[in-house]
């Protein structure tokens, strides 16, 4: 309350007054307590544009924050990151001036740390694998071909080992989707990485087949990896739809109905591949 109190008048000399440390303190207050206080975000990107707080003591003070456990989530707080590292790195599309700051490899590792810790504070935090997965393209787009491929085939394992230890995390298995399509314009480590991740899938799924979050991941991975990749796990799929049990039993338990439902979706995407062309798309 006193934090609130005192941002108000402050903000309002702000113009005509040197009232950069109390602008600074009650709003460093007021986000420790609610991260997602637009006003308060707002008036300290004022001072940076004004010169009157430096770009790397922000950047500081968000990853001290994004460390706290509520404030993880907090989509403002990443998109006032980005914004901050948007002022001292180029574009790396000139129409999308803060989405994605143009990164080095050397430069996103310190991001790909801080999303980890705050997916570690906050279980399913979209929001953090979002700014990982902005940073991590950026990087790789920015970077020599080889170089960028490395990065994205190391990237992809950390996230297949995260996977395994929260089979439940919808948001990391978004992720390894989306970050696999990159490396499709560099066909043998496409061609490595799309098996290596559909194994993995499948591997989980025979261990803890109940998880929704897992047939997810292997549906979405049957409609991105190249045709003979699919064709070749196709019936590896059937094998595993025919373990998960059949309507023949006469008593399932829950978990075994889940199961048996997540099968048969999957099996309607494998239906879709087997026979494309014919018209059937979800």
């Amino acid at each position: 309350m006193v934090a609130c109190s005192n941002f108000a008048p402050a903000r309002s000399k702000a113009a005509v007054d040197d009232v950069t440390d109390d602008l600074l303190r009650s709003t460093s207050v007021i986000l420790l307590a609610n991260a997602a206080h637009y006003s308060a975000l707002n008036t300290r990107k004022r001072l940076v544009i004004s010169g009157r707080r430096s770009v790397e003591d922000e950047l500081r003070f968000t990853a001290l924050l994004l460390s706290e456990q509520q404030a993880a989530k907090s989509s403002f707080l990443w998109h006032h990151r980005r914004w901050l590292m948007a002022r001292i790195r180029e574009p790396l599309d000139p129409e999308n001036l803060i989405a994605q700051p143009k990164l080095s490899l050397s430069d996103v590792s310190a991001e790909v740390a801080l999303a980890n810790r705050a997916c570690d504070r906050y279980p399913r935090n979209y929001f953090a694998w979002h700014h990982r997965q902005l940073c991590v393209v950026s990087a790789a787009a920015s970077s020599p071909s080889e170089q960028a491929i490395a990065f994205l085939e190391n990237d992809l394992e950390e996230v297949r080992h995260w996977i395994g230890q929260h089979v439940g995390d919808h948001s990391a298995v978004h992720y390894v989707c989306n970050v696999l399509v990159t490396l499709r314009p560099h066909k043998t480590a496409f061609e490595k990485q799309s098996r290596a991740t559909l194994s993995h899938a499948l591997s989980l799924l025979e261990i803890v087949p109940d998880h929704e979050s897992l047939w997810l991941l292997l549906r979405r991975l049957l409609v991105t990896v190249p045709e003979d990749i699919q064709v070749e796990f196709v019936e590896q799929l059937a094998g595993l739809q025919a373990s998960s049990g059949g309507h023949g039993h006469v008593e399932l338990s829950q978990g075994r109905l889940h199961t048996l439902n997540h099968a048969e979706r999957a099996a309607y995407w494998r239906a879709n591949i087997a026979t494309p062309g014919d018209g059937n798309t979800e």
